[in-house]
């Protein structure tokens, strides 16, 4: 044996016996991880889900099987066509009540924007997935015969992408500091799994002190971040880290109320879609009224409250002249910024006016890209998230159940989108193509095939995303303000509820100011 054969043969041993020594220690850290998730998803199952704050298994009994009809029939206007008003106009037509929806947009449906491109695919600019926990919205598709498909949001095989080092999620939770930042010294003992159990074991450690009302009140005293740092004693880099893999960096100054619940609700199965868009949810509800029932591109500027009866006045089509349509109820169910800029008369009460004016409402940007082969399989990655810490947010592959080859390329929520603001629609995908050739290795615009980009703080209509409470605006009066009534004009809307920015709790406040108007005219 010659020396150039034998230090090959020494390499070749040294390395074969170094990735069996790698490959040990593999499989006996992740073991010893399963071991400690296991048992931290045991805790997590043993703590009941945050109660609702309303009869849960009432309201899906109205939905499945209808309500009581009311002995009068009474005129009522609902402002704004999305899912709650919808909702409560299906619920109080059921009722026997006489509906009129007036809606300022040219479509039903609200923050559910369904987008199709004329050579066939779909993809949703809005709301997507619906969790499984969301039986209200799920009752509601069953009894429409929506086809719902799964929406997968994790893949072992995919990457992980943040400070210019790309993963795959099978390997970054092993490593310790993986995107190389600025951990202290005790920080970088920990793999970023550990990191994150520790966060969430804290959590735990606070809810099982103290009964569901004393734990969300004290949750909602701090923002996601005022936790980690306050009680967790974590360094902003290992915020920086924890806030990336949970996809929370843009909304780490919101309440620790909204994470709990958020917690409890993907704890539970994957989120689904409706295949076909999520538009013909509420399409197929509108169908329901008779013609006329709904006045389209109709501004509410007005709404004045009487003894015995409101009045809405509003103005089509951008035209000067102020029309009026008077009823015994009228149900407000706008965004919470549509909102703002509705005149009362008389005015709101002062806590009323104070909750609407300073309720937290966020930003989004979607952006979604059809391309002519799904390159990404080319990785062994055939499905969910691929969280980046670029300002368009985390992506998600739907997968070949919705859209082969589709991206949702911006899923960015929160104060990091408003940057985006200032892009063009072109601009902004030119930017998110060059932002996938870094990530993929590879030049993705030879194989682009169209895009469509939707910036929900420059709707006209809704004029902005959804809320999100920041600290102390969840668990107090604030919270019972935004839903209260007010003369005869009561309110809905995803704000209003306890599911906020879902569809879900667009629906369920929808039952709600419903189940309240029954109750005044029985």
């Amino acid at each position: 044996m010659n020396i150039c054969s034998g230090l090959e043969f020494s390499a070749f041993f040294f390395l074969t016996f170094s990735r069996i020594i790698c490959q040990h220690w593999e499989k006996r850290l992740r073991s010893l991880q399963n071991e400690q998730t296991e048992a931290h998803h045991q805790r997590m199952q043993r703590i009941a889900p945050p109660p609702k704050r309303f009869n849960y298994e009432k309201y899906l009994e109205i939905l499945n099987h209808g309500p009581m009809r009311n002995k009068a029939s009474k005129k009522v206007i609902i402002v704004g066509a999305g899912m709650s008003g919808l909702t409560a106009g299906r619920l109080l037509k059921q009722m026997g009540h006489n509906i009129k929806i007036i809606e300022a947009s040219d479509k039903v449906g609200g923050r559910i924007k369904t987008f199709r491109h004329p050579s066939g695919w779909v993809g949703e600019l809005g709301a997507i997935q619906i969790l499984d926990c969301h039986k209200l919205v799920l009752s509601l598709i069953r009894n429409y015969s929506l086809n719902i498909v799964p929406f997968q949001r994790t893949g072992s095989r995919n990457f992980l992408f943040m400070n210019g080092i790309r993963l795959r999620e099978s390997i970054f939770s092993l490593k310790k500091n993986p995107f190389k930042l600025d951990f202290t010294k005790e920080e970088s003992r920990y793999t970023v799994s550990e990191l994150i159990q520790m966060y969430e074991e804290a959590i735990l450690d606070d809810l099982e002190k103290l009964d569901w009302k004393k734990a969300m009140t004290y949750m909602d005293s701090f923002s996601v971040k005022e936790y980690l740092e306050n009680c967790c004693n974590f360094s902003e880099a290992a915020i920086q880290q924890i806030l990336f893999c949970m996809n929370f960096e843009g909304l780490s100054y919101v309440s620790m109320y909204e994470l709990i619940r958020m917690m409890f609700s993907f704890n539970i199965e994957y989120p689904q879609v409706v295949k076909d868009g999520l538009d013909n949810l509420p399409r197929k509800i509108s169908e329901d009224f008779a013609n006329n029932t709904i006045l389209f591109k109709a501004k509410v500027q007005r709404i004045s409250d009487r003894k015995t009866y409101s009045c809405v006045h509003y103005s089509i089509n951008k035209s000067t002249e102020i029309e009026t349509e008077c009823a015994e109820y009228v149900i407000v169910a706008t965004s919470i910024a549509a909102l703002k800029i509705i005149n009362f008369k008389p005015k709101l009460d002062v806590k009323k006016q104070r909750a609407i004016n300073n309720m937290n409402f966020e930003s989004a940007t979607r952006i979604v890209e059809k391309f002519k082969t799904p390159f990404w399989e080319s990785e062994g990655i055939y499905q969910g998230d691929i969280t980046t810490d670029w300002h368009t947010g985390s992506i998600n592959i739907p997968g070949r159940q919705v859209e082969r080859s589709l991206i949702y390329g911006g899923v960015g929520e929160g104060r990091t989108t408003h940057l985006l603001n200032g892009l063009s629609e072109l601009d902004l995908i030119e930017y998110h193509l060059n932002k996938l050739s870094t990530l993929f290795r590879k030049k993705v615009k030879t194989v682009f095939d169209s895009g469509v980009v939707y910036k929900w703080l420059n709707d006209p209509f809704s004029l902005g995303g959804f809320s999100l409470c920041l600290p102390k605006q969840c668990s107090n009066d604030f919270n019972k303000n935004l839903k209260k009534s007010s003369g005869r004009i009561h309110f809905a809307g995803e704000h209003t509820s306890d599911s906020h920015a879902w569809v879900e709790g667009a629906v369920e406040s929808g039952i709600r100011v419903a189940l309240e108007i029954q109750k005044r005219t029985d």
